[in-house]
């Protein structure tokens, strides 16, 4: 029971998050996966037209099981409004996957412009409620973890619409060839889904590697956008104190372990990649070993079973490959979720009602102020500028000077007293 609970957790939970993060977009969303039915249906109608010819060519009309089938499909080109012929429907199977490709071709424009869409919404939404954000909140963050988080996080969650339609392609021809199979051959096609359920258990320890990599890339991307963004800008202070050999170094260790994480990464998706056909070798070997010493065997049958069993293995593997692309990446889209839910819990307070005007002076009247609650920075803070006066504010690095600048400005607020 706990295996199953934690099997559908770590299946579902990439899912609820892309639902999360694309729910502006969810009728786009059902257009596609209405697209990939139909584009799954052409594909069923195109393959199982063969199924008749692949009969002829083996000779005879085959067994009980395939008659029926063969007799099925007949009757649907029987609509067809021209003779019922090998060439007639040589050509109709043309037409279906012309028309299956442009269908494809639709499904994929609608997911390119969901994402450019994304995109561009996402980051305009980020920047505008950033430069909204409080000071204190805004001078907690790190310059290259934000431009991380806007341009590499956006991109890549943005790209994880892809695999979510490829998922929903393959799982709907996954559907249709296994009914079309099942129509055939029931015995095999049930062992065939057996199969790929099996496998898919298997991976599950693989889907938590794929994410905990995930998760470490997201942090090291973000540790390194930092290091060459804070020495870029500070890169005056690096040459002065000549600790440029120390920044190498840092830099080099950040670029190999992003190194070694891609490895791992590019291991795991060869493992998806090719794991898939040793499978349908093994399992098409080992039906057809059991079905030629079967006085039931039929080749017919088994031919016609093959075509829809091979392409479930196929579009099983395809499914597998996209679900790890993104359990890998869902750590990308995730952060997504917190950074906007802590830029939303931050936003500046705006409690003037007129236009900022000097008139006479500027006045602190005992201020205190401190970044953390019950630790103050100082306290009994008593000062007036007027206005046309200059005056200097000296003292040791720590002692409060910019933060005086800020409760000047009114970028942070007083803990106690008042600013005027």
């Amino acid at each position: 029971f706990l295996f199953r609970k934690n099997f559908m957790a770590d299946f579902f939970y990439p899912f609820k998050v892309l639902l999360l993060i694309f729910r502006d977009y969810k009728w786009k969303i059902a257009l596609l996966a209405c697209l990939s039915f139909i584009s799954s249906m052409l594909a069923a109608v195109g393959i199982g037209a063969v199924v008749p010819l692949l009969t002829f060519f083996v000779g005879g009309d085959g067994g009980g099981e395939m008659r029926s089938a063969t007799g099925a499909i007949m009757r649907y080109f029987e609509y067809l409004p021209f003779p019922l012929t090998p060439v007639s429907v040589i050509i109709t199977i043309v037409a279906v996957f012309f028309l299956r490709a442009i269908l494809l071709i639709f499904l994929s424009v609608v997911s390119v412009r969901i994402r450019s869409e994304y995109r561009r919404s996402t980051k305009t939404i980020f920047l505008d409620r950033l430069l909204s954000a409080s000071w204190p909140f805004f001078t907690r963050q790190k310059i290259g973890h934000v431009t991380d988080t806007l341009m590499r996080d956006v991109d890549v969650t943005s790209k994880l619409i892809e695999d979510a339609v490829n998922i929903i392609l393959s799982v709907s021809n996954i559907v249709v060839f296994a009914v079309m199979s099942f129509w055939i051959s029931p015995n095999i096609t049930i062992f065939a889904m057996i199969l790929g359920i099996s496998a898919a258990a298997f991976f599950q320890k693989i889907w938590r590697q794929g994410k905990e990599i995930g998760a470490a890339l997201l942090l090291l991307s973000k540790e390194t956008s930092q290091l060459l963004a804070e020495h870029m800008i500070g890169a005056k202070t690096v040459k002065s104190l000549a600790v440029e050999e120390a920044v190498h170094r840092r830099g080099v260790e950040y670029f190999k372990r992003g190194e070694d994480l891609t490895t791992k990464s590019g291991i795991l998706s060869a493992l998806y990649s090719v794991a898939t056909e040793p499978l349908t070798i093994l399992f098409i070997s080992g039906v057809f070993l059991f079905s030629y010493f079967s006085s039931e065997f039929d080749l017919g049958v088994f031919a016609a079973t093959l075509i829809f069993v091979q392409r479930i293995f196929v579009y099983f593997g395809s499914a597998q490959l996209s679900f790890h692309v993104i359990n890998e990446k869902i750590s990308s889209a995730t952060h997504l979720i917190e950074f906007e839910k802590s830029i939303s819990a931050n936003p500046e307070k705006v409690d003037g009602k007129r236009q900022f005007s000097f008139r006479d002076s500027l006045s602190f009247e005992n201020v205190e102020f401190g970044y953390v609650s019950g630790s103050n920075i100082f306290s009994g803070i008593n000062f007036s500028v007027k206005r046309g006066e200059m005056v200097g504010i000296v003292g040791p690095s720590g002692s409060g000077k910019t933060t005086i600048a800020d409760l000047s400005m009114r970028l942070v607020e007083p803990s106690k007293g008042r600013v005027f």
